[in-house]
């Protein structure tokens, strides 16, 4: 029995991952991805978190793996769309660095306020 309920611990402890995210209209959509891209470079391309985010069903959750360049080096980055409503993303990025996780909250004040929002 207790082996059981160990035998899926590692030993390793879970890697810290930080996150940002904001709810957004789809509309505002391509002018954050242009954004990302030219705030974390070319693996973050503006057309494909726009397709991405357009993919996704109303009530459904899907997650793409990304890698963002932050002062040269590239770093892991999961985006993570869930369509709350018809028009209406909540996007989510996650990563281990928390200086891109805090660059890219930046950028969502950054944008929300340029917007009025």
């Amino acid at each position: 029995m207790f082996k059981k309920l160990f035998e899926k611990f590692s030993g390793k402890p879970e890697p810290q991952r930080f996150e940002a995210s904001m709810n957004f209209d789809l509309e505002n959509v391509p002018e954050f991805a242009a954004v990302m891209n030219e705030s974390f470079g070319p693996g973050l391309r503006a057309d494909v978190l726009v397709d991405f985010t357009k993919s996704v069903a109303v009530g459904e959750e899907e997650t793409l793996v990304l890698r963002a360049d932050l002062q040269g080096n590239k770093e892991p980055l999961e985006m993570v769309v869930h369509m709350d409503d018809i028009d209406a993303p909540d996007i989510y990025f996650f990563s281990p660095s928390e200086e891109l996780i805090t660059a890219i909250n930046a950028a969502m004040i950054d944008f929300a306020e340029s917007k009025g929002i």
